[in-house]
């Protein structure tokens, strides 16, 4: 459970939901034939860029305290 916590401190869990449910509405638009809003796209675009963006500082984050401690 602290894991969990850990995880939402980082937003990791806020932006995967996120990006799950507007990739959820833009998939029900599509299979509906219903064209998408240009603020559910941008929407969608900016969690996705924030959430690989985030794991991309954790990665650089690693490889920083790896190589310090060699």
């Amino acid at each position: 459970m602290t894991t969990f916590w850990k995880l939402v401190e980082k937003s990791t869990i806020t932006s995967s939901a996120l990006a799950l449910m507007l990739a959820g509405v833009i998939s029900y638009c599509a299979i509906m034939q219903i064209p998408v809003p240009d603020f559910i796209i941008a929407a969608f675009s900016l969690v996705i860029g924030f959430f690989f963006s985030s794991k991309l500082k954790d990665e650089h984050a690693r490889a920083v305290i790896d190589a310090r401690a060699k």
